[in-house]
């Protein structure tokens, strides 16, 4: 059974009989703003794909932060060969649950196995667990070590999303020392870390040559939700390196296309558009910040530079208002909130007059009270 996700406009346009076009597309937490792409060498279209040591490279000081320091005070001891390229984290989500099966003694049976995943999150993780038989347990905040059973794994996805919680680096690093301990794992999807420092990240822990987490912490990246670049399906994992031959396996050969490794390698490597980048998203959110809390008077709004939350009673309501003004938000799984993507200024304007449009429509409601608002 597949999950609802955004980016599915055409089946939302059919869902409320309309046509396609001229959306307001806030589905997903996509920057509005691509990394420009320059012409693509003939070559990359005829040659199988295969990574460059540059693009491994490029990746290692990005999300390192080496990127970011002088020559005198770069980290070298940092393990490139923990970095691995995948089509997105999607595929590598739904093979790790195959990997760790492989992993556990035959004694043992994978539905005595416990995956703590977080109750509110991205879905597939637990779809992905469920689905090779573990034993899902949903958590609200992390779990503490007596909690934790042999073999387990735990999932966090730092930032969350929808809700934009982060969990410090101390906190993952006792979590995965004591995970260690017992054969476990500690999964962390990092798939909206890039708008935060690297030192958020728990992937320069992983990558230091004299790790011992790195043996049960498995950290996914995304490139094409920052970099505007979702269309050319990449990211990265890093974790140990028998991790990384398993998934190799798993997955197959020329798991990514060579103009998306190509575009990947300049984008990563370019660090004055990753600064402009960051500069304008928070801005945006800014603005949109100011607009959601206007609208619906909020005493909190949740989320990150790349989307925000809105916790409402009304969720349902407002998604499908804003359908029917070809406006496309993401209604959460829980539907008590409902998600915006970044908008551009375009973008702002027209979301501003369907909030008024909609405002005219229904003069006699009161505005949308939050949950938090409403439990005081």
């Amino acid at each position: 059974m597949s999950l609802t996700h955004g980016g599915q406009l055409n089946s939302v346009a059919e869902q409320f009989d309309l046509d396609t076009e001229g959306w307001l597309d806030l589905s997903t937490g996509i920057s509005p703003f691509s990394y420009p792409v320059s012409d693509i060498p003939q070559s990359i279209w005829r040659e199988l794909p295969v990574p460059s040591a540059n693009l491994i490279q490029q990746a290692t000081n990005y999300y390192s932060g080496n990127n970011l320091l002088s020559i005198s005070g770069l980290n070298e001891n940092i393990h490139t060969s923990r970095l691995m390229v995948t089509n997105g984290s999607q595929s590598v989500i739904q093979s790790l649950p195959m990997v760790k099966r492989k992993n556990i003694s035959s004694n043992s049976d994978a539905s005595t196995i416990q995956v703590f995943v977080p109750e509110v999150g991205y879905k597939e993780h637990e779809k992905a667990w469920r689905d090779q038989g573990f034993k899902v347990v949903h958590y609200r905040k992390l779990p503490q070590p007596e909690q934790l059973t042999r073999n387990c794994v735990v999932v966090v996805i730092n930032p969350n999303n929808p809700g934009g919680e982060k969990f410090a680096v101390d906190s993952l690093i006792a979590l995965a020392t004591n995970l260690s301990e017992l054969g476990g794992w500690l999964v962390i999807d990092e798939a909206f870390m890039d708008v935060f420092s690297h030192q958020c990240s728990m992937i320069t822990e992983v990558m230091k040559q004299e790790s011992s987490l790195s043996d049960c912490v498995i950290v996914l990246r995304s490139v094409g939700k920052f970099f505007g670049l979702a269309g050319i399906r990449i990211g990265f994992v890093c974790t140990t390196e028998d991790i990384l031959e398993q998934l190799r396996d798993m997955l197959g050969p020329w798991q990514v296309n060579g103009p998306a490794l190509l575009i990947a390698e300049k984008a990563l490597g370019d660090l004055e558009w990753q600064r402009r980048q960051r500069e304008r998203l928070s801005i945006q959110r800014s603005k949109l910040q100011a607009l959601l809390t206007v609208q619906f008077e909020l005493d909190e709004i949740v989320g990150t530079d790349l989307f925000l939350t809105v916790k409402t009673n009304s969720a349902e309501q407002w998604f499908e208002r804003l359908c029917r003004h070809k406006v496309y938000v993401r209604l959460c799984d829980e539907k008590n909130a409902i998600r915006f993507g970044i908008p551009d200024d375009t973008g702002l304007e027209r979301l501003q007059l369907v909030f008024e449009k909609i405002s005219q429509a229904y003069p006699e409601e009161q505005k949308p009270q939050s949950i938090q608002g409403r439990d005081q």
